[in-house]
């Protein structure tokens, strides 16, 4: 029978023993997963700390760029403009989840305001350096040869400030250097010497000369990709298609025109076209 108590005595304290051994387990587990959860919370609160860090120093960057920006731009220093747009365009897209803050709302209205204000210099700036050639203005004997190099320089780093503004700014802009090129064109065609169809040939050699001017000086500022003799070709074709068709409707029909000239006016258009259509598929190849 003392060998039956003993027996019950050893396992209730072998029972206890677990039960302890049990509690504690669990008192641990509670401290692993209290633990595992504070260091959670310090995970969350350094990625937070460091996103926070990381948005103020773009924003910094931002608001010194920008403001380095508009002092360029007010200098005409087009070529650190250019390679600064680019950076603030860049840094802008850290803060696109904070554009109802009203510091990245004012910076954005700044931005916008120094881009439009680089718009309305750059358009005034190809205005007045892109003066047609002296030749094709009718004064052979100025010494006025388009611009100079320092003017060139100037164009080059536009051109590359119009490159990192919206596309519409280019397009307008190369319009705007085609209508210019193509002002004297108007205005030597626009007398009665001009409307008729033996004139058409003198329209296409006024335009080659005018497109090898053009060539020489201006394409090797100008940006390849903007495509500015083809361009230029294109508003001319466009030009002279609306100079052709006003000749013949002063004619009561199509067979009412004299048929010498009107055949010679479209042997040198189709000349023109297959030359000119030469001219630009080769160039697109080679590119």
């Amino acid at each position: 029978a003392r060998d039956v108590d003993d027996a019950k005595s050893s396992i209730a304290e072998l029972f206890r023993t677990v039960q302890d051994i049990k509690r504690k387990a669990e008192d641990s587990e509670r401290m692993v997963e209290d633990i595992c959860a504070d260091i959670r919370q310090l995970d969350t609160a350094k990625k937070h700390l460091t996103t926070t860090i990381a948005t103020i120093q773009h924003l910094n960057m931002l608001v010194t760029g920008v403001d380095r920006l508009q002092e360029y731009a007010d200098k005409r220093q087009y070529e650190d403009a250019a390679q600064l747009l680019d950076a603030v365009t860049q840094l802008f897209t850290h803060f696109e989840d904070y554009e109802d803050v009203p510091k990245i709302e004012e910076l954005t209205e700044t931005v916008a305001q120094i881009k439009r204000s680089l718009r309305r210099q750059i358009f005034e700036d190809f205005d007045t350096l892109t003066e047609v050639s002296a030749q094709e203005a009718g004064a052979a004997d100025s010494d006025e040869d388009g611009p100079d190099s320092s003017s060139l320089e100037i164009l080059r780093h536009a051109c590359a400030v119009v490159d990192a503004l919206p596309p519409d700014v280019r397009q307008a802009l190369t319009r705007q250097f085609c209508a210019k090129q193509l002002r004297r064109y108007d205005t030597t065609f626009a007398g009665e010497d001009g409307q008729d169809l033996d004139a058409v040939r003198r329209r296409y050699a006024w335009f080659r000369r005018t497109l090898r001017d053009v060539e020489l000086r201006f394409v090797p500022v100008l940006p390849a990709h903007w495509n500015i003799p083809h361009r230029l070709c294109v508003a001319f074709a466009e030009r002279t298609r609306d100079a052709i068709m006003a000749i013949l409707n002063q004619y009561d029909s199509p067979d009412a025109a004299p048929a010498e000239p009107l055949v010679r006016a479209l042997t040198h258009t189709l000349s023109f076209e297959a030359e000119m259509a030469a001219r630009f598929e080769r160039r697109e190849t080679e590119a």
